[in-house]
């Protein structure tokens, strides 16, 4: 008896379980536990800090090497006044980056394909 655990979309919290022989299940926490509370992503992570879980957060030598690496480039970009590029939400980012990537010989392959949202979300 060998199942698949399948965990989905984070935002809208959905599992599916598959048997490789015949069944399939799938929903949503909201279905599947309706009396069960779900915490919310700022909840979850002031309880993993209470708890110790340091998983989700840089230690203090990463924190300091990452602000030796940027500090620089953020006093050059305000020096130079150099804007950002803006592009519009929700889309895949700016022009320019596609012409850096083709610029630097990076090749899109035919595995990916890029799929607009109806909604857009961070």
């Amino acid at each position: 008896d060998h199942r698949d655990l399948h965990l989905c979309d984070r935002r809208q919290r959905q599992m599916c379980i598959r048997d490789r022989v015949s069944t399939q299940s799938t929903g949503t926490y909201a279905s599947s536990f309706a009396d069960a509370r779900v915490p919310d992503a700022y909840e979850r992570l002031i309880f993993d800090v209470l708890r110790g879980d340091h998983n989700l957060f840089v230690r203090d030598d990463e924190l300091l090497a990452s602000w030796k690496i940027f500090t620089p480039l953020l006093h050059e970009l305000e020096a130079q006044k150099i804007e950002p590029v803006t592009y519009k939400f929700g889309s895949r980012g700016p022009e320019e980056a596609d012409e850096l990537l083709r610029r630097n010989g990076f090749v899109y392959s035919d595995l990916y394909e890029w799929k607009k949202s109806s909604k857009a979300s961070l």
